[in-house]
């Protein structure tokens, strides 16, 4: 984390991309570098968001670098992956350049 901290990253996560039905353990037992807050981990694998994810989406699509506004247009019409970025929010896992999300 100290390394990517200069460029404003106080989250972040690295992992194989599970499966949408995987269990809370399986999605947790992935995880390579895991410093999201834990009791987001909890809730992101307990309830399922993986199936949900923009970020999940824009990986599977791309390989190129991205920063969490430019997801709007992948959640803009999609409630269950607008709730995961809202809630992600009350985490302090945002886009800090752009305020509230």
């Amino acid at each position: 984390l100290r390394h990517v901290a200069p460029f404003g990253v106080e989250h972040m996560v690295a992992t194989t991309i599970p499966g949408s039905h995987s269990s809370r353990r399986e999605q947790l037992g992935q995880l390579l570098l895991n410093r999201w807050p834990e009791e987001w981990a909890n809730r992101y694998a307990s309830r399922g968001y993986v199936a949900h994810d923009a970020t999940i989406r824009r990986v599977i699509s791309s390989p190129e670098p991205f920063f969490w506004s430019e997801l709007d247009p992948l959640v803009r019409d999609d409630l269950s992956a607008r709730r995961v970025m809202d809630e992600a929010t009350e985490f302090n896992l945002r886009d800090r350049r752009r305020p509230n999300r």
